[in-house]
């Protein structure tokens, strides 16, 4: 009877931690740096929504596949890689002063010392060592860092090809595309406190009087997901007149991914009134793992407007459904007298409803060899609907996400292009106790390319991407300093006909 109630009151405690902000449960992460275009489009920092001609209008604005000569047919592989790492500072504070020394790892209590006073063992116990932090470094960088993971991956299938069809209507042209992303989402806390110690979010700051002692539970929590998405594209665009195109592609996005999530207590504290404390070794895991089926259907409208040295592309994003269906097995065990395991499944399919979007794009060439382009993309992430399998009180909503771009691109020799461009990418999520509840921490984007032209009829295409982004959460009791980096390599062929 003693088991089945420790297990229950851990279920509950379990299902309402997974969902927290400081270590979520699994939703849609790894799935927004999905393929964004071609080498040719990278590098200019994928700003192509005015663009006119080309192929690569195929995964930006299908209008400007209106402008096409002849057939165009484009090859090109994608080698990503992945960093994250996070530096946890606890601090000090006059109610808890020396119990961030355990959560730091500057103290590591003896389990001979489990369940007694921590200022009796400092006392009574010769081998209470503290370890000298390091003073000065950036909170940011590795050496800060408590933890770091590199991921990598090469998705070498990727092509597009693109027709005009004007030998049966004039202006018309249409295209396909069949791309590939691979999934990479990584996460880790090795200080995941319920109740936590010092945000009020998830649950009234710990404070104890003397009489009134509250547990806190220490776990170590980690969650990461591998897999692809692909995406088929169909596209089809009309040349109205000499200024204007419109044109409209379907995207259909399928893809998988296999997932694991584990939640593993490593031990807890007995807060007892103001630097009071005891703390005790515990074992408790708690691990999911299974697979995720992502499917979509959405609608893209695109039209183009040219001018004599410049075009202004606009698109729009028809609303659709983003289904994720889950095939997980949850196993739970524990020590109370005994080892115990209880392993249960959990299925169904999560629907994400993303709303309408819009993107806006100008193309402006100052002399025939230069074109300045700029784009910028709305995504009112703010009004997507979740219909999730697992339901959570804490779960937090998605904030609305503007996307600015800009790229050069400079006809060097007849044989060579050179592209640079550089972009900015709000995150679609707040971190903890962010000051400015609405808006994301922002990626930002650095590019160059090139293409080599060694006859009139091909063109081999290269682009290098560097994104950074660096934000923290923000606790009473800690900061937490998160980055999140990569570089892309692209390498592209594209031939006309």
């Amino acid at each position: 009877m003693t088991n089945k109630i420790v297990f229950f009151v851990l279920v509950l405690l379990i299902s309402t931690a997974y969902s927290q902000h400081r270590g979520d449960t699994f939703f849609y992460q790894g799935l927004a740096r999905v393929n964004d275009g071609s080498a040719a489009t990278l590098g200019r920092g994928s700003a192509f929504n005015a663009e006119s001609g080309d192929i690569n209008s195929v995964f930006f604005n299908p209008a400007g596949l209106a402008g096409l000569k002849s057939m165009q047919v484009s090859y090109f592989s994608n080698l990503d890689f992945r960093l994250w790492r996070e530096n946890q500072d606890y601090r000090p504070n006059t109610y808890l002063v020396t119990l961030p020394l355990y959560l730091e790892g500057y103290y590591v209590p003896r389990k001979q010392n489990n369940g007694k006073e921590d200022n009796l063992i400092y006392i009574e116990d010769s081998l209470y060592n503290i370890t000298d932090p390091k003073l000065g470094l950036d909170p940011f960088s590795e050496e800060a860092a408590g933890w770091q993971k590199t991921m990598s991956n090469y998705t070498p299938l990727n092509f597009a090809i693109a027709v005009p069809l004007n030998d049966f209507v004039n202006g018309l042209s249409i295209a396909a595309a069949f791309t590939q992303s691979r999934i990479m989402d990584y996460d880790r806390n090795d200080t995941y406190l319920s109740p936590h110690i010092g945000y009020s979010f998830y649950n009234p700051i710990v404070q104890a009087n003397g009489i009134k002692q509250v547990p806190v539970n220490w776990f170590r929590y980690y969650r990461q997901r591998e897999g692809t998405l692909s995406t088929v594209n169909v596209a089809t665009a009309y040349k109205i007149s000499d200024e204007i195109s419109v044109g409209a592609n379907v995207n259909y996005i399928f893809g998988k991914s296999d997932d694991n999530l584990g939640l593993n207590k490593f031990g807890s504290f007995l807060i007892m009134d103001q630097n009071m404390f005891s703390f005790t070794y515990e074992r408790f895991r708690d691990t999911t793992y299974g697979t995720s089926d992502y499917s979509a259907l959405s609608l893209k409208l695109g039209a183009n407007i040219t001018f004599s040295k410049f075009t202004i592309g606009i698109v729009a994003g028809l609303p659709y459904t983003f289904n994720r269906k889950v095939d997980y097995t949850n196993a739970y065990s524990w020590r109370v007298d005994r080892d115990s395991m209880i392993v249960k499944k959990i299925t169904g399919t999560d629907k994400l409803k993303m709303p309408f979007y819009y993107s806006i794009g100008i193309n402006y060439t100052p002399k025939p060899k230069i074109t300045l382009a700029a784009d910028l993309d709305y995504r009112p992430y703010g009004n997507a609907v979740y219909d999730l399998v697992q339901k959570d009180s804490t779960f937090q909503n998605w904030v609305n996400q503007l996307i600015i771009k800009f790229g050069i691109e400079y006809q060097a020799f007849n044989f060579l292009i050179l592209r640079a461009g550089y972009r900015t990418i709000p995150q679609s999520f707040v971190p903890d106790g962010a000051a400015i509840k609405d808006e994301g921490p922002v990626t930002k984007s650095y590019t160059f390319g090139f293409s080599m032209m060694p006859d009139k009829g091909s063109s081999i295409d290269f682009a290098y991407e560097f994104r950074s982004l660096q934000y923290y959460d923000q606790y009473y009791s800690n900061t937490n300093y998160n980055t999140d980096a990569g570089n892309k390599f692209s390498l592209g062929y594209t031939f006309h006909f």
